[in-house]
């Protein structure tokens, strides 16, 4: 059984030909990040940076979403990833979630999102985080901490600013607005916006 065939928490992973497709599989949650996601991302990422049959990286999310950021409940029971006082919570944060950006940031293969759907919270972090972003009218991204009364912990702030600019980075930040089509395209949060039935196609043309 080849690395990529097991089976990984909260992620779906196949290679073909030279693209390795990694797919956000927590769809109840509407692909909300956990601990395990965390670390089934972070390991399939290491793994085919090493890959020399991997020439591109593509990640996308299971169904009608692309990643609603946190999960909602567990911050609200301060649970899982979200659990502890503020010491704990930050070490938390560090060794958990903290490790998503850290490990893109050190890949050396491109990494493209195939945004699906809503990009939510650190699940926009995410789309941010990887090197080119294709998607939808159905794509929708929304720094949505301000309404929940949270600071983005999860490189955000650093990844946003540095695809849009300053100006725009802040808008999102501390209004909480989606920004989804045309939009999304004109601010630069998508490079390719495509026909929902083409997405796919599309972005296979992308990667190569």
């Amino acid at each position: 059984m080849s690395f990529y065939s097991q089976a990984f928490a909260h992620l779906s992973v196949q290679k073909k030909n030279h693209t390795l497709w990694v797919t956000l599989n927590n769809p109840e949650q509407s692909n909300a990040i956990s601990l395990e996601m965390v670390d089934s991302l972070t390991r399939v990422l290491r793994f085919a940076d090493f890959d020399s049959l991997v020439r591109v990286i593509v990640i996308t999310g299971e169904g009608t979403s692309f990643c609603a950021g946190g999960d909602v409940k567990a911050m609200q029971n301060k649970t899982g990833m979200f659990a502890g006082e503020s010491n704990e919570l930050r070490m938390r944060y560090m060794h958990g979630i903290q490790q998503i950006p850290k490990c893109i940031e050190e890949l050396s293969k491109p990494v493209i999102a195939m945004v699906n759907g809503p990009a939510i919270g650190a699940g926009c972090d995410l789309a941010m985080m990887c090197d080119l972003r294709i998607g939808t009218e159905k794509a929708k991204f929304g720094e949505t901490f301000v309404k929940l009364g949270l600071v983005p912990g999860d490189g955000g702030s650093f990844f946003l600013q540095r695809v849009i600019g300053f100006s725009k980075a802040m808008q999102m930040s501390l209004t909480g607005d989606l920004v989804s089509g045309a939009e999304a395209l004109n601010w630069g949060l998508l490079n390719y916006l495509v026909p929902v039935e083409s997405l796919l196609a599309e972005t296979e043309e992308v990667g190569g």
